[in-house]
């Protein structure tokens, strides 16, 4: 049966002594949350996060984006200017 599948359990007896009718869809579903999450820490190790590095130029990541800002406020300055003028 595919796990996406979704099942209504009735509460009753949990398959305790009499263990009911719905044991075997309630331990399948135990087994299969405990290998979901086993998986999850066994495959997904923590990676260590490197340290952000500085940009290439202008030193800090501050400066390169108020350059970047500075840089497209001439262009579109340069754009109105060039649409004023051949109107």
């Amino acid at each position: 049966m595919p796990p996406w599948i979704l099942r209504v359990v009735p509460s009753g007896d949990p398959g305790g002594i009499r263990g009911g009718a719905d044991a075997p869809i309630r331990k399948k579903a135990a087994r299969y949350r405990k290998a979901r999450l086993l998986c999850h820490h066994v495959l997904m190790p923590k990676i260590p996060q490197a340290p952000d590095e500085p940009p290439p130029f202008l030193g800090t990541w501050r400066r390169v984006y108020a350059a970047i800002l500075i840089y497209l406020g001439l262009i579109i300055a340069g754009a109105y200017l060039f649409t004023r003028a051949y109107r």
